[in-house]
């Protein structure tokens, strides 16, 4: 929902062109998002590790060095979902204090509160996830397989998520 500007101060838009410009990313159809399709995610970015050097444990030798190629399959939800899964919510319009940071603006799609960002909600799915770890941009090797397991915090399994849509590539029946 922003623009970019140029840096030539007449406020005119702007976009690279030439060999700058970026190829455009496809986009979902969100037309064709509804509760109960299937979406397949791709995530890319830094694995939350933990940093250790206390109570014993050895300073992670890997932290801020390991990243994540991330695929999973997930259904998508809307307000009645959501409800169920939270009841004390009310479908997202939660009393004082218990405020979503997101709105929903039809099945299956929410945007956020300050920037109007859209994502598409969904619920987690028994389909097999795919996640490749990455050490300093290269596949990680076994041994390091291991460390990034000892320092991955223990997390429960999220019961409903929220995904930018640019991260999503596909939508299926």
């Amino acid at each position: 929902m922003s623009l970019l500007r140029s840096n030539h101060g007449n406020g005119a838009d702007s976009l690279p062109s030439g060999r700058d410009a970026l190829p455009p990313k496809k986009m979902i159809n969100i037309e064709e998002v509804k509760p109960g399709r299937l979406a397949t995610v791709l995530l890319k970015g830094e694995h939350a590790m933990n940093k250790g050097g206390r109570k014993g444990v050895a300073v992670n030798p890997l932290l801020g060095r390991v990243t994540r190629d991330h695929r999973l399959v997930v259904t998508v939800a809307g307000p009645e979902t959501y409800a169920n899964i939270y009841p004390d919510r009310n479908g997202g319009e939660e009393p004082p204090g218990k405020s979503p940071w997101f709105v929903w603006v039809r099945d299956g799609l929410v945007a956020h509160k300050t920037t109007g960002e859209l994502y598409l909600a969904a619920v987690p799915t028994n389909a097999k996830r795919t996640t490749r770890y990455l050490v300093d941009g290269r596949d990680a090797t076994p041994e390091e397989l291991e460390t990034i397991r000892e320092y991955t915090p223990d997390k429960e399994a999220p019961q409903f998520l929220c995904f930018k849509l640019e991260n999503v590539s596909n939508l299926a029946d």
